[in-house]
C-alpha cells in the first residue's frame, strides 16, 4: 500500500524428484474498505508495508514445513511464502491518494510478477 517492495520467501526444493512441484501460500490479511483503514495499514501494520518484514522466514508449520513429520504430503516441494501488502486481497491494481498519502493497489501486479519470477528458477 505505501510503495515499497512486495516480497516473499522461498525454499527451494533439494528433492531432484520434486523439483518442478510447488506450495505458494498467500499470506491473508483482509481488505482495507475505508480510507482510514487503508492509512493505518500504512503507517502501523505489516500489511501495508515492506519495511518491517524480517529478511527471512523458517517454514515450520502446515504445508510449508520441510518437516516430514508435520507435512508429510508436501515437505518435498518447492515452498513459496508471499506476503501481503496491498490491502485487496492481490486484486488490485490502481492507485489512490488519500489526506496526501499515496496508496498503491497492486497486489494483481504483484502476484503476476512473483509468479513470473518464481517460473524463471
Amino acid at each position: 500500500l505505501d510503495g515499497s517492495p512486495a516480497g516473499f520467501y522461498f525454499a527451494r526444493s533439494h528433492h531432484l524428484d520434486h523439483a518442478d512441484k510447488w506450495v505458494i501460500q498467500l499470506e491473508g490479511g483482509g481488505w482495507c474498505y475505508t480510507a482510514a483503514q487503508c492509512l493505518r495499514r500504512v503507517r502501523h501494520e505489516q500489511t501495508g508495508s515492506s519495511r518491517a518484514w524480517p529478511n527471512t522466514l523458517t517454514f515450520r508449520y502446515g504445508p510449508l514445513s520441510g518437516d516430514e513429520a508435520v507435512n508429510s504430503d508436501f515437505y518435498k516441494f518447492n515452498k513459496v511464502y508471499v506476503k501481503y501488502c496491498d490491502g485487496g486481497s492481490f486484486a488490485g491494481d490502481g492507485e489512490a491518494q488519500i489526506n496526501g498519502t499515496i496508496l498503491y493497489f497492486h497486489g494483481r501486479r504483484i502476484l503476476k510478477a512473483i509468479i513470473q519470477r518464481l517460473m524463471s528458477t
